[in-house]
């Protein structure tokens, strides 16, 4: 995989970490943040900092007992960061800012809510689907989340007041994906 140019990758589902640390290794200036649930975020944790990639691989764990977790890596071993970032539903999608410092999750309570990665902290919420949110994407910079839902909608909006931009409600079925094109355009 060509990967030059890059620095970030986010590996979604990314198992025990192996890959997330032998790409880390590899692309010298490559920063992975890892998303998998609890139980197997504990497993990457472990791996990630035994292959010596700790300052380079960020743990993020999403989860049905509706928690987001960060993961710090010291000499010895991984702890959790403090707080969990809690939720009101099962978190099933997470989505980091391009700058890394804030992230995305929702999921079943049919909004979403993004937090500050250092502290945890809540920085906004929003609402407006009617169904379990499936994908959430931020904007290249970094001034709109994409979000989709099985409530048949694509819907933006303004990371800094929450509010809704637009919304697309033509689709016929679920929208179980989103991205956005490397110029932020599309």
């Amino acid at each position: 995989v060509d990967l030059a140019g890059r620095t970030r990758m986010l590996d979604v589902g990314g198992g025990p970490g192996t890959y997330a640390s032998l790409f880390a290794k590899k692309h010298a200036p490559l920063r992975v943040q890892l998303i998998e649930l609890p139980g197997v975020a504990e497993i990457a944790k472990e791996i990630v900092a035994e292959m010596g990639c700790a300052d380079r691989v960020t743990v993020l764990s999403g989860s049905y007992d509706h928690t987001t977790r960060t993961w710090e890596f010291g000499a010895a071993q991984a702890k959790e960061r403090k707080p969990a970032m809690k939720g009101d539903g099962a978190v099933t999608t997470i989505a980091f800012a391009p700058d890394g410092k804030s992230l995305a999750a929702g999921g079943q309570a049919f909004r979403f809510r993004t937090f500050d990665v250092g502290g945890g902290g809540l920085l906004a919420h929003f609402v407006g689907h009617a169904g379990t949110i499936n994908r959430l994407a931020y904007a290249p910079d970094g001034s709109t989340i994409a979000s989709t839902s099985i409530d048949k909608t694509l819907r933006l909006w303004d990371v800094k007041t929450g509010k809704g931009v637009t919304s697309i409600t033509s689709f016929e079925a679920n929208v179980n994906s989103v991205a956005y094109s490397p110029d932020g355009k599309h």
